[in-house]
Order: structure tokens, then sequence, then C-alpha cells
């Protein structure tokens, strides 16, 4: 699909395979990738890494952290 004027793999979570989410989909002039989901303990930055479904800035699972990264 076509977004910003680059061919990319998803523009949003919902584009990607279960147990997937849409890499770089929030930053400008970066590829957008599906790519597995983050498990517990990784660092994540919103719910859609996590195979949980839970990062640290929404009631996260135990060793689920946060990172802006």
């Amino acid at each position: 699909m076509c977004d910003g004027g680059q061919c990319v793999e998803c523009e949003n979570d919902g584009h990607c395979p279960a147990g997937q989410w849409c890499k770089n989909k929030d930053l400008p002039l970066i590829l957008n990738d599906c790519v597995n989901k983050l498990s517990t303990g990784s660092w994540c930055v919103r719910n859609a890494q996590c195979t949980s479904g839970k990062s640290n800035t929404a009631a996260a699972a135990p060793g689920e952290y946060h990172d802006i990264s």
C-alpha cells in the first residue's frame, strides 16, 4: 500500500497479521513494517506492541516496561 508517497507493508496495526504490529507507523519518512509482538519484559511504547496487550502506560503486566525508542 502507499502511505505518504512510499510503498509500505502497513498503515496501522490492523493491516498486520495476528501476532504482529505496525512498526514505525507514527514516524514520517520511515518505512512501516509488520513485526512480531514483544514478549513480557520487552521495552514497549503502546499496548499493540505487546503479546499481553498491555504496556506500563496502561496497567502493565508485571515485567513490561515503557521506552520511548
